[in-house]
């Protein structure tokens, strides 16, 4: 009689147990949420280059719950994020002639959990050829005229630069001492002559331009 009741016990024990393993209910669920670090890098002068939040990602919630968001902008560029097929893209645009490193700091939440972490970007410099002007100027017959070119050259990486000649004047000779060109004209020569220029950066930018000058009789006021 003692053991018949005792395996009834013993049998109630078992079933309770296994039917509360069956129930959902009865199970203990822990939300994850965590967000990996990246690195993103492009060239100076590239437009943007993106990145998918959404592959950076390690959860167990719904992922159509989580809002991504970015708490801290870049100092030296802009981003913008933007949701695709594919996830949550973010672009970032480097601001202009800018190169070296950048970050920013995004965050995703469901509203319960929260999470962040950071973007690091590395920016590479590209050389920027030197710009310049094509210069006009009036000189008097029988007179020297000096042109000092970097008043005319402008170079965003601050280069050391290399002037030299490109086209010859038809009347009247130049001279070229680093970026001090000097024109004189032929004796008694009136007219138009123009003289080409090139400068050269320390890392093979080039660029060229002219310099147009006319000769005008000298005004006899300034004659000796």
């Amino acid at each position: 009689m003692i053991k018949r009741v005792l395996s009834v016990l013993m049998f109630l024990v078992l079933l309770l147990a296994l039917t509360s393993c069956d129930d959902p209910n009865s199970l203990t669920f822990s939300p994850m949420l965590e967000v990996l670090p990246s690195s993103m890098s492009l060239y100076e002068d590239d437009y943007s280059e993106k990145i998918n939040l959404s592959d950076l990602v390690i959860t167990n919630l719904d992922t159509e719950s989580l809002v991504f968001s970015i708490i801290t902008l870049p100092q030296h560029g802009n981003v913008n994020h933007y949701k695709t097929k594919d996830g949550i893209e973010v672009y970032y645009t480097p601001d202009n002639n800018f190169y070296g490193e950048d970050s920013f700091i995004y965050q995703v939440t469901n509203g319960k959990i929260t999470a962040q972490n950071r973007i690091n970007i590395r920016v590479r410099s590209v050389n920027d050829i030197p710009s310049l002007l094509n210069i006009r100027l009036t000189a008097y017959e029988n007179t020297s005229l000096v042109i000092n070119l970097e008043n005319y050259v402008f170079d965003i990486d601050s280069d050391h630069l290399i002037y030299t000649l490109s086209l010859l004047p038809d009347y009247g000779f130049v001279s070229l001492n680093g970026s001090i060109l000097t024109y004189s004209p032929s004796e008694g020569f009136i007219g138009n002559v123009t003289i080409g220029y090139m400068v050269q950066d320390e890392h093979n930018g080039v660029n060229s331009g002219y310099i147009h000058i006319t000769v005008v009789p000298k005004p006899s006021y300034l004659e000796e």
